[in-house]
């Protein structure tokens, strides 16, 4: 996926939001909105590294569970050996309950990151424990020619196309929906929201291109 990353998990977020929004702050609700989108777009910041040697991004281990597992179980583990200075602090963000809740909701950012990605390219999943490639749908354009630029070739795949549409559709109903409920959400978010989408879409288009 190119474009609806960080739309994706806006749908995803607000379907489970019966389960984490009880007794959030609106501050804190607005942290788990900018957790969710933050770390759906998150693993492309290999897009540097890939541009500078030339390698796939989606090769490196930016692209696995792996660093985002250690990172989450370490998080974690320190939100209980720190829970009474953690709650001495008294600051919403710093509360171990709700570490502890963001955690899962980067987990699960990374996971719809990595599963969507396989749409159109491969990606190894399990690096650096195997180097087995997953593609769940391969490109197959309508257009014909081989050498038509990578994006090209992307946007005219019919399923794929509609299924990005789809995610930002959806995506940007919800948020523009919510943004009215919540000062924080209506001062912040879209701003934030427009610049990761900016940035990751700017980087990915070259990348792709070249």
């Amino acid at each position: 996926m190119i474009f609806a990353h960080p739309f994706s998990n806006i749908v995803v977020t607000r379907v489970l939001k019966p389960l984490w929004k009880r007794g959030l702050s609106k501050k804190q609700e607005v942290a788990v909105w900018a957790t969710a989108i933050v770390s759906t777009v998150f693993p492309d910041v290999d897009l540097v590294y890939a541009l500078v040697t030339g390698e796939n991004h989606r090769f490196l281990i930016t692209h696995t569970f792996v660093p985002y597992a250690i990172f989450a179980v370490l998080v974690i583990v320190l939100s209980y050996i720190f829970a009474k200075k953690l709650k001495e602090t008294r600051k919403d963000f710093l509360e171990p309950a709700f570490i502890r809740l963001l955690v899962p909701m980067m987990l699960i950012g990374v996971a719809i990151h990595l599963a969507t990605d396989t749409l159109g390219a491969p990606v190894r999943l399990l690096y650096p424990f195997s180097n087995k490639e997953f593609m769940l749908i391969p490109i197959n354009s309508f257009l014909n020619g081989s050498n038509l630029p990578k994006i090209l070739q992307y946007y005219t795949t019919p399923f794929i196309l509609a299924f990005e549409l789809f995610w930002i559709g959806t995506g940007t109903i919800i948020l523009y929906r919510m943004i009215d409920s919540n000062i924080y959400l209506r001062k912040y978010l879209p701003k934030t929201l427009g610049f990761i989408v900016a940035c990751a879409a700017t980087m990915l288009t070259v990348v792709l291109i070249v």
